[in-house]
């Protein structure tokens, strides 16, 4: 039986704002604290991946950094591969503001985004259906690499990616993907057997 970690990278700078594929800013103290909690839960299940798949983005790679530390594994590209594919959704001309900034300043395109992130991307960055076609992608390459090696494998990427993850790894509609709370530094474990996901446990490690 193969175990599946997804956890969301540790609260990063730029808070309060849309902190997209454009902004590739380092982890905060208490993101470093919320993967080292991340790291703990890990140990406390005994599960020691041989790798970390992370993001491209910085906030991803160093979370896969640290917890690769805390549960003494080599930090190799071998061992931490980046892959764009999980990369967050790209906020385009949004990235870096605030819900009200992006209304004051861009109100027509900020209405059309709000009402309909699916089908409209901000200038410049991604609607959500692309997202998911790149994450859709990764799922499939996923499914192939757990049908070939029995391994615990653990991924570290962002909101957005993950919860299309989510959705597409327990077979439900990607518009569902707002029904899964993943905070920054939480996991979500997943179990397979012959090719079948039951997730098995949500933690949650903001303090």
């Amino acid at each position: 039986m193969n175990r599946l970690i997804l956890i969301r990278h540790g609260e990063c700078e730029g808070g309060g704002t849309y902190v997209g594929r454009g902004s590739d800013v380092p982890l905060t103290d208490e993101g470093r604290n919320q993967i080292g909690k991340a790291g703990d839960i890990l140990k406390e299940k005994e599960i020691r991946p041989k790798v970390i798949i992370t993001s491209t983005l910085r906030r991803a790679v160093e979370s896969g950094r640290l917890l690769a530390e805390n549960l003494g594994i080599p930090v190799t590209p071998g061992n931490c591969p980046p892959d764009s594919r999980l990369d967050e959704t790209d906020f385009g001309l949004f990235e870096g503001l605030t819900y009200e900034a992006i209304l004051r300043d861009h109100p027509f395109q900020g209405n059309l985004w709000f009402k309909n992130p699916w089908e409209n991307a901000p200038p410049g960055g991604e609607a959500g259906k692309e997202l998911f076609r790149r994450v859709e992608d990764f799922h499939r390459d996923l499914k192939t690499r757990f049908s070939r090696d029995r391994e615990d494998l653990v991924l570290i990427a962002h909101g957005g990616s993950l919860r299309f993850l989510i959705c597409l790894l327990l077979n439900t509609p990607p518009e569902n993907h707002w029904h899964f709370r993943l905070d920054r530094g939480g996991q979500a474990h997943f179990e397979l057997s012959h090719d079948f996901p039951v997730m098995t446990a949500l933690h949650q490690t903001q303090s």
